[in-house]
Protein backbone atom coordinates (compact mmCIF):
# COMPACT_ATOMS: atom_id res chain seq x y z
CA UNK A 1 0.00 0.00 0.00
CA UNK A 2 1.34 3.42 -0.98
CA UNK A 3 1.46 5.76 2.00
CA UNK A 4 1.54 9.57 1.74
CA UNK A 5 4.51 11.26 3.43
CA UNK A 6 3.95 14.94 4.20
CA UNK A 7 7.06 17.01 4.84
CA UNK A 8 6.18 20.46 6.11
CA UNK A 9 8.60 23.38 5.70
CA UNK A 10 10.99 21.44 3.47
CA UNK A 11 12.92 24.67 2.99
CA UNK A 12 14.09 24.40 6.60
CA UNK A 13 15.81 21.06 5.96
CA UNK A 14 19.51 21.53 6.80
CA UNK A 15 21.88 21.23 3.88
CA UNK A 16 23.73 18.47 5.76
CA UNK A 17 20.60 16.28 5.70
CA UNK A 18 19.44 17.00 2.17
CA UNK A 19 21.77 14.44 0.59
CA UNK A 20 20.51 11.67 2.90
CA UNK A 21 16.92 12.67 2.28
CA UNK A 22 17.48 12.64 -1.48
CA UNK A 23 18.80 9.07 -1.28
CA UNK A 24 15.79 7.97 0.77
CA UNK A 25 13.50 9.68 -1.72
CA UNK A 26 15.09 8.01 -4.73
CA UNK A 27 15.52 4.51 -3.30
CA UNK A 28 12.63 4.50 -0.79
CA UNK A 29 15.03 2.98 1.70
CA UNK A 30 16.19 4.42 5.01
CA UNK A 31 17.71 3.30 8.29
CA UNK A 32 15.71 4.19 11.41
CA UNK A 33 17.58 5.85 14.25
CA UNK A 34 19.25 3.20 16.41
CA UNK A 35 18.79 0.44 13.87
CA UNK A 36 21.52 -1.38 11.94
CA UNK A 37 19.21 -2.46 9.12
CA UNK A 38 17.58 -0.45 6.39
CA UNK A 39 13.83 -0.37 5.93
CA UNK A 40 11.91 -0.15 2.67
CA UNK A 41 8.87 2.11 2.42
CA UNK A 42 6.57 2.75 -0.54
CA UNK A 43 5.50 6.35 -0.08
CA UNK A 44 4.44 9.34 -2.13
CA UNK A 45 5.97 12.61 -1.00
CA UNK A 46 4.08 15.87 -0.51
CA UNK A 47 6.12 18.91 0.54
CA UNK A 48 5.15 22.37 1.72
CA UNK A 49 7.22 25.50 2.24
CA UNK A 50 6.89 29.25 2.52
CA UNK A 51 10.45 29.77 1.31
CA UNK A 52 11.61 30.57 -2.22
CA UNK A 53 13.41 27.31 -3.05
CA UNK A 54 14.72 28.65 -6.38
CA UNK A 55 16.35 31.54 -4.58
CA UNK A 56 17.75 29.16 -1.95
CA UNK A 57 19.13 26.92 -4.69
CA UNK A 58 20.90 29.89 -6.30
CA UNK A 59 22.33 30.85 -2.91
CA UNK A 60 23.60 27.32 -2.35
CA UNK A 61 21.44 26.56 0.68
CA UNK A 62 19.20 24.04 -1.11
CA UNK A 63 20.44 21.24 -3.37
CA UNK A 64 19.44 21.59 -7.00
CA UNK A 65 19.10 17.80 -7.46
CA UNK A 66 16.72 17.60 -4.49
CA UNK A 67 14.72 20.56 -5.79
CA UNK A 68 14.32 18.93 -9.21
CA UNK A 69 13.31 15.66 -7.54
CA UNK A 70 10.56 17.06 -5.34
CA UNK A 71 9.17 19.53 -7.88
CA UNK A 72 7.14 17.11 -9.96
CA UNK A 73 3.87 18.95 -9.49
CA UNK A 74 3.58 22.38 -7.86
CA UNK A 75 0.54 24.06 -6.33
CA UNK A 76 1.09 27.69 -5.36
CA UNK A 77 -1.19 28.91 -2.59
CA UNK A 78 -1.48 32.73 -2.42
CA UNK A 79 -1.05 34.39 1.00
CA UNK A 80 -4.19 34.72 3.08
CA UNK A 81 -4.27 38.50 2.59
CA UNK A 82 -4.85 37.80 -1.12
CA UNK A 83 -7.75 35.45 -0.34
CA UNK A 84 -9.98 37.70 1.74
CA UNK A 85 -13.06 35.58 1.01
CA UNK A 86 -11.35 32.64 2.72
CA UNK A 87 -10.78 34.46 6.02
CA UNK A 88 -14.33 34.22 7.36
CA UNK A 89 -14.74 30.64 6.09
CA UNK A 90 -11.55 29.51 7.81
CA UNK A 91 -12.43 31.42 10.97
CA UNK A 92 -15.78 29.62 11.20
CA UNK A 93 -14.01 26.31 10.59
CA UNK A 94 -11.55 26.85 13.43
CA UNK A 95 -14.29 28.12 15.74
CA UNK A 96 -16.53 25.13 14.96
CA UNK A 97 -13.66 22.79 15.84
CA UNK A 98 -13.21 24.52 19.19
CA UNK A 99 -16.94 24.42 19.89
CA UNK A 100 -17.12 20.69 19.18
CA UNK A 101 -13.95 19.82 21.10
CA UNK A 102 -14.44 21.84 24.27
CA UNK A 103 -17.13 21.54 26.91
CA UNK A 104 -17.66 25.29 27.25
CA UNK A 105 -20.80 26.89 25.76
CA UNK A 106 -20.64 27.24 21.99
CA UNK A 107 -19.50 30.64 20.75
CA UNK A 108 -20.24 32.64 17.61
CA UNK A 109 -18.59 35.68 16.00
CA UNK A 110 -20.04 39.16 15.95
CA UNK A 111 -20.05 41.11 12.65
CA UNK A 112 -17.51 43.54 14.12
CA UNK A 113 -15.21 40.66 15.08
CA UNK A 114 -15.37 39.34 11.52
CA UNK A 115 -14.67 42.80 10.10
CA UNK A 116 -11.46 42.97 12.13
CA UNK A 117 -10.42 39.57 10.79
CA UNK A 118 -11.02 40.68 7.21
CA UNK A 119 -9.13 43.95 7.71
CA UNK A 120 -5.99 42.31 9.15
CA UNK A 121 -3.06 41.54 6.80
CA UNK A 122 -2.28 38.08 8.29
CA UNK A 123 1.51 37.97 7.83
CA UNK A 124 1.42 34.53 9.49
CA UNK A 125 -1.25 33.30 7.06
CA UNK A 126 -3.60 30.47 8.12
CA UNK A 127 -1.56 29.47 11.18
CA UNK A 128 -1.84 33.01 12.53
CA UNK A 129 -5.59 33.04 11.91
CA UNK A 130 -6.02 29.71 13.72
CA UNK A 131 -4.00 30.97 16.68
CA UNK A 132 -6.01 34.21 16.68
CA UNK A 133 -9.32 32.33 16.91
CA UNK A 134 -8.02 30.10 19.71
CA UNK A 135 -6.71 33.08 21.70
CA UNK A 136 -9.95 35.01 21.17
CA UNK A 137 -11.94 31.97 22.29
CA UNK A 138 -9.93 31.78 25.51
CA UNK A 139 -10.12 35.54 26.06
CA UNK A 140 -13.91 35.50 25.71
CA UNK A 141 -14.29 33.24 28.75
CA UNK A 142 -17.96 32.54 29.37
CA UNK A 143 -19.16 35.01 26.72
CA UNK A 144 -21.06 33.32 23.90
CA UNK A 145 -20.15 35.87 21.21
CA UNK A 146 -16.62 36.80 20.18
CA UNK A 147 -16.24 40.58 20.04
CA UNK A 148 -13.39 42.75 18.77
CA UNK A 149 -12.06 43.28 22.30
CA UNK A 150 -11.44 39.53 22.56
CA UNK A 151 -8.95 39.66 19.68
CA UNK A 152 -5.20 39.59 20.42
CA UNK A 153 -3.93 43.10 21.04
CA UNK A 154 -1.50 43.04 18.13
CA UNK A 155 -4.31 42.23 15.70
CA UNK A 156 -6.52 45.02 16.99
CA UNK A 157 -3.74 47.60 16.91
CA UNK A 158 -2.68 46.54 13.42
CA UNK A 159 -6.21 47.00 12.10
CA UNK A 160 -6.76 50.29 13.92
CA UNK A 161 -3.48 51.71 12.62
CA UNK A 162 -4.48 50.72 9.11
CA UNK A 163 -7.86 52.38 9.55
CA UNK A 164 -6.40 55.63 10.86
CA UNK A 165 -3.76 55.62 8.13
CA UNK A 166 -6.35 55.45 5.36
CA UNK A 167 -8.60 57.99 7.08
CA UNK A 168 -11.55 56.07 5.75
CA UNK A 169 -13.81 53.36 7.17
CA UNK A 170 -13.84 51.63 3.77
CA UNK A 171 -11.58 48.61 3.53
CA UNK A 172 -10.94 48.66 7.28
CA UNK A 173 -13.79 48.13 9.69
CA UNK A 174 -17.26 47.62 8.29
CA UNK A 175 -18.91 48.55 11.58
CA UNK A 176 -22.66 48.87 11.11
CA UNK A 177 -22.88 51.71 13.63
CA UNK A 178 -20.18 53.64 11.77
CA UNK A 179 -21.54 53.13 8.25
CA UNK A 180 -25.25 53.58 8.79
CA UNK A 181 -26.82 55.87 11.36
CA UNK A 182 -30.13 57.59 11.94
CA UNK A 183 -31.05 59.79 9.03
CA UNK A 184 -28.98 57.87 6.48
CA UNK A 185 -25.31 57.71 5.58
CA UNK A 186 -23.03 59.81 7.85
CA UNK A 187 -20.67 62.48 6.63
CA UNK A 188 -17.00 61.63 6.30
CA UNK A 189 -16.25 63.91 9.25
CA UNK A 190 -18.61 61.93 11.47
CA UNK A 191 -17.15 58.63 10.28
CA UNK A 192 -13.64 59.85 11.03
CA UNK A 193 -14.64 61.01 14.50
CA UNK A 194 -16.14 57.60 15.23
CA UNK A 195 -13.01 55.89 13.93
CA UNK A 196 -10.73 58.16 15.99
CA UNK A 197 -12.76 57.54 19.14
CA UNK A 198 -12.57 53.78 18.67
CA UNK A 199 -8.83 54.00 18.02
CA UNK A 200 -8.18 56.05 21.15
CA UNK A 201 -10.34 53.78 23.28
CA UNK A 202 -8.53 50.65 22.08
CA UNK A 203 -5.15 52.40 22.26
CA UNK A 204 -5.57 53.08 25.96
CA UNK A 205 -6.70 49.52 26.62
CA UNK A 206 -3.75 48.16 24.64
CA UNK A 207 -1.31 50.36 26.60
CA UNK A 208 -3.09 49.53 29.88
CA UNK A 209 -3.57 53.22 30.60
CA UNK A 210 0.13 54.08 30.27
CA UNK A 211 0.20 57.58 28.77
CA UNK A 212 3.88 57.42 27.82
CA UNK A 213 3.38 54.11 26.01
CA UNK A 214 0.24 55.43 24.31
CA UNK A 215 2.22 58.41 23.00
CA UNK A 216 4.93 56.10 21.65
CA UNK A 217 2.42 53.79 19.98
CA UNK A 218 0.29 56.54 18.45
CA UNK A 219 2.95 59.15 17.68
CA UNK A 220 0.92 61.77 19.58
CA UNK A 221 2.36 64.23 22.05
CA UNK A 222 1.20 64.00 25.66
CA UNK A 223 -0.73 67.27 25.47
CA UNK A 224 -2.39 66.28 22.17
CA UNK A 225 -3.38 62.90 23.56
CA UNK A 226 -5.06 64.52 26.55
CA UNK A 227 -6.91 66.91 24.24
CA UNK A 228 -8.21 64.00 22.12
CA UNK A 229 -9.22 61.92 25.13
CA UNK A 230 -11.23 64.86 26.44
CA UNK A 231 -12.63 65.70 23.01
CA UNK A 232 -13.97 62.18 22.53
CA UNK A 233 -15.14 61.93 26.16
CA UNK A 234 -13.00 58.89 26.95
CA UNK A 235 -12.98 58.79 30.77
CA UNK A 236 -9.62 58.59 32.51
CA UNK A 237 -8.00 59.63 35.76
CA UNK A 238 -4.53 61.18 35.90
CA UNK A 239 -2.14 59.26 38.11
CA UNK A 240 1.49 59.78 37.19
CA UNK A 241 1.91 58.53 33.65
CA UNK A 242 -1.24 56.44 33.62
CA UNK A 243 -4.90 56.81 32.86
CA UNK A 244 -7.72 54.43 33.66
CA UNK A 245 -9.97 54.08 30.59
CA UNK A 246 -13.39 52.52 30.94
CA UNK A 247 -13.81 49.35 28.84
Amino acid sequence: MVAPLFLDEVGELPLSLQKSFLRALQEHRFRPVGSEKETTSDFRLVCATNRDLDQMEEAGSFRSDLLFRIRSFVIEVPPLRSRIDDVEILAHHFLDRLNSRLTTPAKSMSPEFVSYLIAHRWPGNVRELQSCIERSFASAGSAEVLESNHLPKEVRISVLRSMIGTKSPEGALSNQETVVGEGGFPTIEKARLQADKRYLHDLMIFCQGDIQQACLQSGLSRSRLYVLLNQHEIPYSRSGNTTKPIN
